[in-house]
């Protein structure tokens, strides 16, 4: 009956702070995302909740459950990292270790302490207080005893653990016999897939280091994709040579390139079977003559064009040069091109001829 009595007293508790509860959580969660966003951090998400009041008391009925005031719960306030990169979770870390005072005997590196027999990923809990100084801030100062459960993992991590919670299986024993084997093997897949996934960002950056070396020393070696495709627009002398003439005959300002226009250039340059970056500047090359005027003719006047808008006319000159009108037809059909296709193709050539016709001998 003692127990009884004591969950009723946190509950009612419970219900008058809820509202405390619910603004402190609140707070907690944009400030986290606020110092995320301040050192460069990009979460994949940043979430928070209250506990509900039916969570709060199947906890205090567990048998094993001894608590004594609502103060003593430490997850009543929640806030979850989601990270895209086993290995921000550490970074994070150590970021969340400055900013707030961690109450240690309740805080523990779950991930450290995953049994033989639990499957599937544990995440890094922390539970912390405001630092002494935040607290002299206004819009905190009526937060000076509550505490926040922090849970960093990462989103591999996440979907494991919300597919592990559905399922209702959380330790080999529960599990049927036939099925243990299915979990393991899950279990250790996604760990390699998350270790695999820090191993592919860290060659991507290695890759996109050596890239401008790379294409100056070798560039008949440097296939065309999205980050090499990238770095030969922005260095390349005759690209920018061009784009300037382009904008100039046009009256138009360059702004920088993005990405989609980087992969619509992708899919341009592969229909057209250029594969590496030499190729790229020998088809630049041959088109050169034609490609300010091309633009100019095709466009007329326009405020602002894209760094690297020369590729497009560099494909189109080669289009027209072909002669081959299905082949046109066919190029505009794999790109992002609006408009009816044919017009296009047939506005390709004429726009050539033009060109053409009014080059000088």
């Amino acid at each position: 009956m003692k127990k009884d009595e004591t969950v009723q007293q946190i509950l009612r508790e419970y219900d008058a702070k809820h509202s405390l509860y619910s603004a402190f959580t609140t707070k907690q969660e944009h400030l986290i995302a606020e110092l995320l966003q301040e050192r460069s951090f990009s979460p994949h998400s940043v979430t928070s909740r209250v506990k509900s009041r039916k969570s709060l008391e199947d906890k205090l009925r567990r048998t094993d459950a001894s608590y004594a005031r609502l103060s003593d719960i430490t997850d009543v306030t929640g806030v979850r990292i989601t990270t895209y990169f086993s290995d921000d979770v550490d970074k994070i870390a150590e970021h969340l270790e400055k900013e707030f005072e961690i109450v240690k005997e309740h805080s523990v590196d779950k991930r450290k302490t995953i049994d033989a027999d639990r499957f599937g990923y544990l995440s890094l809990h922390y539970v912390v207080k405001l630092s002494g100084e935040r607290l002299k801030l206004t819009e905190y100062r009526r937060f000076p005893d509550l505490v926040c459960e922090i849970q960093v993992r990462s989103i591999l991590q996440h979907a494991w653990a919300e597919i592990e919670h559905d399922l209702g299986y959380k330790s080999r024993i529960e599990v049927p016999q036939i099925l243990r084997r299915r979990f393991s093997r899950l279990a250790g897949l996604l760990e390699l897939a998350d270790q695999e996934f820090v191993t592919i960002r860290e060659g991507l950056s290695e890759y996109q280091k050596n890239l401008p070396k790379e294409i100056r020393s070798s560039s008949t070696t440097v296939t065309i994709d999205k980050l090499s495709l990238a770095e030969f627009l922005k260095s390349n002398r005759l690209v920018k040579s061009l784009d300037e003439q382009i904008a100039a005959m046009c009256g138009s300002s360059l702004v920088e390139d993005d990405a989609e226009l980087i992969e619509n250039d992708l899919v341009h340059l592969n229909f057209l079977g250029i594969k590496n970056i030499s190729e790229l500047e020998v088809a630049l090359r041959s088109a050169e003559k034609f490609i300010p005027a091309f633009a100019k003719e095709w466009i007329g006047s326009y405020p602002e064009l894209c760094t690297g808008i020369c590729l497009l006319y560099m494909s189109y000159v080669i289009i027209a040069q072909s002669g081959n009108k299905k082949f046109a037809v066919r190029f505009l059909d794999t790109g992002n091109f609006g408009g009816d296709h044919e017009e296009l193709a047939s506005k390709i050539f004429s726009t050539y001829a033009a060109v053409q016709k009014n080059q000088p001998h």
